[in-house]
C-alpha cells in the first residue's frame, strides 16, 4: 500500500479497511457488554499509539533510508524491547527468550550479508 500510494494516505486507507472489517465484531462486543467512554478512549488511544504511529514512522523511514539500514534497525527492536523490559519493568528473560532474540538478529544479519532482496509486487 505504501509503495502504491504516496504519503500516509495508504496507511489511512489500510486502517479504514481494517476498521470496516472489524466493525461486525465490535458491534457484537458493544451489544453484549457496552464499555464506558473512558474504556473506549483508552482503546482508541492504544490503537493509535501502538499501530498507526509506528506504522507511519516505519513508512516514512523506509522512504528515506536504504532497506539494509532499515533491516538492521528492525533486528534491533527485540533487543531494545528486552532491555526496556528489564530496566523499566524489572522483567527477566530466560535462555529461550534470549535465544529467540539472537536468532532474529542473526537471521537478519545473514540476510543482509548475503544480499537477499525482498520480493516486490
Amino acid at each position: 500500500m505504501g509503495h502504491r500510494i504516496p504519503g500516509v494516505q495508504g496507511t489511512a486507507t489500510a486502517t479504514g479497511i481494517s476498521a470496516t472489517v472489524f466493525l461486525p465484531v465490535a458491534v457484537v462486543i458493544f451489544l453484549q457488554d457496552p464499555p464506558d467512554a473512558f474504556t473506549v478512549l483508552c482503546a482508541v488511544g492504544a490503537g493509535v499509539l501502538a499501530s498507526v504511529v509506528p506504522y507511519i514512522a516505519d513508512l516514512v523511514a523506509l522512504r528515506r533510508i536504504t532497506p539494509n539500514v532499515f533491516g538492521i534497525l528492525m533486528s534491533i527492536n527485540p533487543v531494545f524491547a528486552a532491555i526496556v523490559g528489564m530496566v523499566a519493568l524489572h522483567e527477566e528473560l530466560g535462555a529461550l527468550q534470549w535465544t529467540g532474540i539472537v536468532l532474529i538478529v542473526v537471521a537478519n544479519a545473514c540476510a543482509l550479508l548475503r544480499g537477499v532482496r525482498p520480493c516486490r509486487s
